[in-house]
């Protein structure tokens, strides 16, 4: 492939100086997706670059990245390049100009401004905001209305922990003891501890934990519970009633099963007459996988019952996993 068309815009291939006119355009809002080392960094101090030159504000801009250490990097790149252009030829800050995807006539007009900006920066005292993730939201509670922090049990005088695992021990503790004290919730987390063994349901909880704040507001919202629909939802009555619905059709099945010649159909006929609950008619017609088992019979009455046994396994499947979520 032609290194001139090594770039992709809108599903199209472009030569990259298309490809930084569209990307380094600050009035352009554009998601760009590149590998390690292929220059995302020094896109986005262009963009910081160009929307400066554009005549933005630095305390308009912020940029947010993972890590401190990116978040520097960008910090002194734009600070070294600053330096550079009050200091370059002519020349050179027409062709940072053109790099970044200024046309040759805007480059013309936007060269003096370029070479000013460093000095014009260091006069107004205000620097572009880079922050990370982290930094950037501890600094948004920090300036946020006290009413609002109280009502989302925040303190005011918050620290900011970037690695939650260092939390997590004191938080296991306070867990237990609350759970330990509470009768209900004792009795919810020995049934899910037998249902589902310990390693699970601590996964489970941890995943809980990562998402607080999206079931913080779903609780709030009052949707926290019956988020998830039960079997009812899905069969439109209650399991049982819909089982003793199959009965009559099951125990017909069963005795033609048993009169078929094939001796995997009567032995299915045979326990399918034995059986006394779901599970065992279910055990009767289908495979371990869930699959129907190949009994050489082709009846409308048996698919349709196999039909049935499935709907009716989702409806208590369903109806486990609504259990388990409240």
């Amino acid at each position: 492939m032609s290194a001139e068309l090594a770039y992709w815009a809108d599903g199209l291939r472009i030569p990259r100086e298309h490809f930084y006119a569209l990307a380094c355009d600050p009035s352009r809002s554009i998601v760009v997706e590149a590998c390690a080392g292929a220059g995302k960094t020094w896109m986005l101090v262009s963009r910081i670059l160009r929307a400066l030159l554009a005549g933005a504000e630095p305390q308009q801009i912020v940029a947010i990245t993972f890590t401190r250490k990116a978040a520097g990097e960008m910090r002194q790149r734009l600070a070294e390049w600053l330096a550079e252009f009050a200091q370059a030829s002519e020349a050179g800050q027409l062709t940072a100009l053109c790099q970044r995807g200024v046309t040759e006539a805007d480059a013309a007009t936007l060269r003096p401004r370029l070479a000013a900006l460093q000095a014009e920066l260091l006069r107004g005292g205000r620097a572009v905001e880079v922050r990370t993730f982290h930094g950037w939201f501890s600094q948004l509670l920090r300036a946020a209305p006290l009413a609002f922090l109280q009502a989302q049990r925040i303190a005011p005088e918050l620290q900011l922990i970037e690695d939650e695992e260092e939390l997590m021990p004191t938080l296991w503790r306070r867990f237990h003891v609350a759970v330990l004290a509470d009768e209900a919730l004792r009795a919810d987390f020995q049934a899910l501890t037998q249902s589902r063994g310990r390693f699970n349901l601590r996964e489970w909880l941890l995943g809980a934990f990562a998402k607080r704040v999206e079931l913080r507001l779903a609780e709030v919202a009052g949707v926290l519970e019956t988020s998830l629909p039960g079997a009812v939802e899905l069969l439109g009555t209650s399991p049982e009633r819909f089982f003793e619905h199959l009965r009559e059709p099951l125990m017909a099945l069963a005795r033609l099963l048993g009169a078929a010649k094939g001796k995997k159909a009567q032995d299915a006929g045979s326990l399918l007459a034995q059986a006394k609950d779901f599970d065992g008619c279910f055990a009767a017609l289908f495979t371990l996988k869930a699959e129907p088992r190949k009994l050489g019979v082709d009846h409308p009455d048996l698919a349709e019952l196999c039909e049935e046994l499935l709907l009716l396994r989702a409806a208590i499947l369903q109806q486990r996993a609504a259990d388990e979520h409240a």
